[in-house]
């Protein structure tokens, strides 16, 4: 982990890497990860790693100098409330629950509740009787629930507040120009507003205010 900047929208000139202080992820017994995703939770770091939870705690003083940080294995059981899980895509911190959400390939979303350090079942991906079914390739936490990321539908669901999507029913194969598309989106993230990022790099921002409008915004290199 480098600490290279602290605004995610920045564009930065390339930092040399033996200057840049580093925070090496270990294992307890010092073998090396390579995280995809990372969140934090109080004094807590979360890590995904080789389709595994892993954690270290006392966060702030951690980071207050380079070091080797040494992480805990948090894997969840073969099956979680009778559930399996596939590979792991991305986790969030849902504050209002004091769990960790974990999306997997599949759509399934489960939970660690951080009091009990317990697994559960948070949202199935049941089939649906209409075409296609969801498919969630992200997550981004409001807090209390969480935004889901379905371009399959061309839509942004929140969950659990019943199920509220963003935008009306209109399918990527029927778009006109005009219609609010997500139907090329990878990645979403939320701040109050919601932002969406396209395989084509393009963000798009969804105002608080008013869901349906869509901004696209423009990243240029910092002077």
């Amino acid at each position: 982990v480098s600490v290279l900047n602290r605004s995610p929208l920045a564009v930065r000139e390339p930092v040399d890497a033996g200057t840049t202080p580093q925070w090496p992820l270990v294992t307890t017994t010092g073998q090396p990860l390579k995280p995809t995703a990372v969140t934090m939770a109080g004094d807590e770091l979360f890590f995904l790693a080789d389709n595994c939870l892993w954690c270290a705690r006392g966060a702030a003083r951690l980071l207050a100098s380079p070091q080797r940080i040494k992480l805990q294995c948090l894997r969840p059981p073969g099956r979680i409330a009778g559930l399996p899980y596939q590979e792991f895509r991305n986790i969030v911190f849902v504050s209002g629950r004091r769990a960790i959400a974990v999306l997997d390939k599949s759509g399934d979303i489960f939970q660690l509740s951080l009091p009990e350090k317990k697994w559960s079942v948070l949202r199935p991906n049941h089939l649906t009787t209409s075409s296609p079914d969801p498919e969630y390739v992200d997550m981004a936490s409001l807090g209390d629930s969480l935004c889901l990321l379905d371009p399959e539908r061309n839509q942004i669901w929140r969950y659990p507040h019943g199920h509220r999507r963003y935008f009306k029913e209109v399918l990527p194969w029927r778009l006109s120009k005009g219609d609010v598309s997500v139907a090329e989106a990878i990645a979403i993230a939320y701040d109050g507003d919601t932002y969406v990022l396209s395989r084509q790099g393009n963000i798009s921002r969804f105002s608080h205010n008013s869901p349906t409008k869509q901004v696209r915004l423009k990243l240029s290199p910092s002077p």
